[in-house]
């Protein structure tokens, strides 16, 4: 925790450096900016992947359940890729702000 003096020093610096280099100061914010925004991104892309991955394997388990005539098989496929699609769905739908 700063004091008030030292806050007041900070704040002080952070003027002048916007003064005498602004080009400088927004460089510096936008690279912040944009590796949250590349995590985010890659975070968002593993929760795809994932779920489109669980729901063929779903779907794969389903088609093994209708083969082998095994109804527990056929239903927890099912329950798989059905959960999983409709997780992906939500994923894709809050990214679009809907």
């Amino acid at each position: 925790m700063l004091s008030h003096e030292e806050e007041r020093r900070l704040q002080a610096i952070e003027q002048q450096m916007r003064d005498e280099d602004p080009d400088f100061v927004r460089r510096f914010g936008r690279r912040t900016d944009t590796l949250a925004a590349a995590l985010h991104r890659a975070r968002a892309i593993a929760v795809k992947v994932v779920l489109g991955l669980l729901t063929a394997l779903g779907v794969l388990i389903g088609i093994a359940g209708l083969l082998t005539a095994s109804l527990a098989l056929f239903f927890t496929g099912s329950g798989l890729a059905g959960v999983s699609a409709y997780q992906l769905r939500r994923v894709r739908r809050r990214r679009c702000g809907r």
